[in-house]
């Protein structure tokens, strides 16, 4: 399933760092990260078993760094997923 991950980002230095060297683990993918011109918002696409499996991933990393918020992707109506 694909999972959208929207981050209001209060520490882009740390973030974005940690956005560019954390490595993922194998259960994840990450597909796309789409960062704003500010630093201040992020929208990732991610390929994952559960929206718990993202979360328990992104949540503990990003602490202190954004707020994030989780969407699991309808595909029937979605346009442009990977193949």
């Amino acid at each position: 399933m694909y999972i959208v991950a929207i981050h209001t980002i209060s520490n882009p230095e740390k973030f974005w760092t940690l956005a560019k060297t954390t490595p993922v683990p194998p259960h994840l993918k990450l597909h796309t990260v789409f960062p704003s011109t500010d630093g201040g918002k992020g929208t990732c696409l991610w390929e994952a078993d559960s929206l718990p499996a993202v979360k328990q991933f992104v949540e503990p990393l990003t602490k202190g760094a954004s707020t994030n918020e989780f969407m699991v992707v309808e595909p029937t109506n979605a346009v442009g997923l990977p193949r």
